[in-house]
Order: C-alpha cells, then sequence, then structure tokens
C-alpha cells in the first residue's frame, strides 16, 4: 500500500542473495497494460523499455516481460535459484475502471488483481504490507 514502508522493505527484499533487484515500480498490471504513460521515480527505466517494445505504448505484455529480461534476467540465468518481483503498489489494490465498461450491469468487478495474477502465476509469493492510517 502507498506510503507504508514498501520501498524500505523493497529495499531490503533485494538485499537477499536469492532475490534478484529490479527497477521496484513498472505499474504494468494495474495501470501500464490499461493505457497509462506516466513517467514516475523510473521514468528513464520506462521509457528505455518502452522504446525497446515500439509499441507506442506500455500495454503490451511484451513490456512487461522486456522490464524484467533487461533488469534481471541475466543474473537469474546464472543462478536458478533467484526469483524477481514487482514491487508496484497499485497492484494490490487498482485494477482499473474498464471493467465498469466491459460489465455496465456489475456493482463491484467481477474479478480483482489477486484473482488475474493467479491465472498468470499460481505460485507466486505475495508480500504485503499495512500501515495503521490514523497516524500518517
Amino acid at each position: 500500500m502507498p506510503k507504508c514502508g514498501t520501498t524500505d522493505l523493497w529495499s531490503k527484499l533485494v538485499q537477499h542473495p536469492q532475490i534478484q533487484g529490479t527497477p521496484k515500480e513498472p505499474h504494468w498490471w494495474s495501470k501500464r497494460r490499461l493505457g497509462w504513460t506516466g513517467l514516475p521515480i523510473h521514468g528513464r527505466e520506462v521509457v528505455k523499455i518502452r522504446k525497446m517494445t515500439g509499441a507506442g505504448n506500455d500495454a503490451p505484455f511484451e513490456w512487461y516481460l522486456n522490464w524484467f529480461s533487461t533488469f534481471g534476467v541475466n543474473s537469474i540465468q546464472q543462478n536458478r535459484d533467484k526469483v524477481l518481483g514487482d514491487g508496484s503498489v497499485t497492484t494490490s489494490w487498482d485494477i482499473g475502471e474498464n471493467w465498469m465498461t466491459l460489465y455496465p450491469e456489475a456493482t463491484e468487478p467481477p474479478f480483482v488483481m489477486a484473482d488475474l495474477l493467479h491465472e498468470f502465476q499460481p505460485n507466486a509469493k505475495i508480500v504485503v504490507i499495512l500501515r495503521e492510517p490514523v497516524s500518517r
């Protein structure tokens, strides 16, 4: 979740010898695949991948695959015990608003991001960090 120590947690996780560090937040699952082209903290990296994909936007799954092949696959190939991760906080809660167009009669999304991620990677390990909001 935003502003609850995710960057600190990410920096600690990627220090583990079996975790390959990558730029933390590609925001592909929740935003880029739906057409968002913003340039957050990793703007330079985003533009690099955008040029590689050549799609004019960041929506193709190829964009997401290029993110990891650029920032981590070489290390993984040298050590098969390593894993990659995506530290995008929006993946935990933001599924976009397209569901309202696709399911106009629905009063809530027919699926959540966890459903989508499970379809793609049923063995994924998901770490969530929460913060008590009152003191914020």
